[in-house]
C-alpha cells in the first residue's frame, strides 16, 4: 500500500529536523571540550640538554578518569596548526592520566604549543626569544588586537569627576597605548588632552578594557593602539 504524500512529507521533514539537532549538539559539544579552561591543570617544561634534544611538556592533574579537560588538551594539540609538535604520549592505558608532548627545540614552538593550551600556561612558562628575520624584511600582523565588547561599553564607564562639576569643561582625550600579549592595556598616555583631571579619568577608562591579544606567526605580540575617549559633564 502506497503512503500518502502528505504523511512521506512530514516524515521526511521530522527526520531533516532531528539531523539539524544532532549535528547542533555534536557541535556544540565540541566547542565545549576545547573552549574550557585548563588553568588548574600542572605543566611541566623541561628545557633541551643539547641542540639534539627537544622540549619536553609534561601535563598533568586531570580527573582519575581524564574527564573533559582530558579530552580539551588532546583536542588542542590534534588542531595546532604549527609544525611543532614531534610527538604526543596520552599514556591512555595507564591509571594516572598525563600527557607528555615533545616539541621542537625552537622557543617560538614550544610558546605557541603553551598558547595553544592556555594563556595562563603561557605566561607562567613562554621563553623570552627575538624571532628571526632578515634586516628589512617585514613582520605582517596576522591578527590585530580585538576589543572585547566595544567602545561604547567603554564610554559608558566614565565618570566625570565631581570636583569638576560646574566648570563646563568637556572634552576628547586622545591616548595611545600598548595591548601586551595578553590583550592587557599596558603603558597608556595622553597624547591629545583637555584637562589635567579629565586626563586621568581617561587612562582610568581605557586600562579597564580587554583585548585579544594581536597574532603574529601564531603567537600573540605587543601591538600599539590608540584610540579617543569622551568624557563630558
Amino acid at each position: 500500500m502506497a503512503i500518502p504524500r502528505n504523511i512521506t512529507c512530514a516524515i521526511f521533514t521530522v527526520i531533516s529536523f532531528l539531523l539539524i539537532v544532532l549535528i547542533f549538539s555534536s557541535c556544540s559539544s565540541s566547542e565545549k571540550l576545547t573552549d574550557g579552561n585548563l588553568d588548574h591543570l600542572n605543566l611541566n617544561v623541561e628545557s633541551p640538554q643539547s641542540n639534539d634534544d627537544n622540549y619536553v611538556v609534561q601535563i598533568e592533574g586531570f580527573q582519575d578518569d581524564g574527564g573533559e579537560d582530558y579530552k580539551s588538551v588532546l583536542q588542542r594539540l590534534e588542531r595546532h596548526e604549527w609544525d611543532d609538535i614531534v610527538s604526543v604520549d596520552d599514556s591512555s592505558s595507564t591509571e594516572e592520566k598525563n600527557i607528555q608532548v615533545e616539541i621542537l627545540n625552537r622557543p617560538e614552538s614550544l610558546n605557541r604549543v603553551l598558547w595553544q593550551i592556555s594563556m595562563e600556561h603561557y605566561r607562567n612558562h613562554a621563553v623570552d626569544y627575538t624571532p628571526d628575520h632578515q634586516d628589512g624584511e617585514s613582520l605582517i600582523m596576522s591578527e590585530m588586537p580585538e576589543l572585547i565588547g566595544s567602545f561604547n561599553e567603554l564610554q559608558k564607564k566614565v565618570h566625570y569627576p565631581s570636583h569638576m562639576e560646574g566648570t563646563g569643561i568637556e572634552g576628547r582625550v586622545d591616548l595611545v597605548y600598548v595591548i601586551n600579549e595578553f590583550g592587557e592595556v599596558t603603558d597608556p598616555e595622553v597624547v591629545g588632552g583637555v584637562h589635567q583631571s579629565l586626563n586621568r579619568e581617561a587612562i582610568r577608562v581605557i586600562q579597564l578594557a580587554k583585548y585579544k591579544p594581536g597574532m603574529m606567526n601564531g603567537l600573540p605580540v605587543k601591538v600599539k593602539m590608540n584610540a579617543p575617549i569622551f568624557i563630558r559633564e
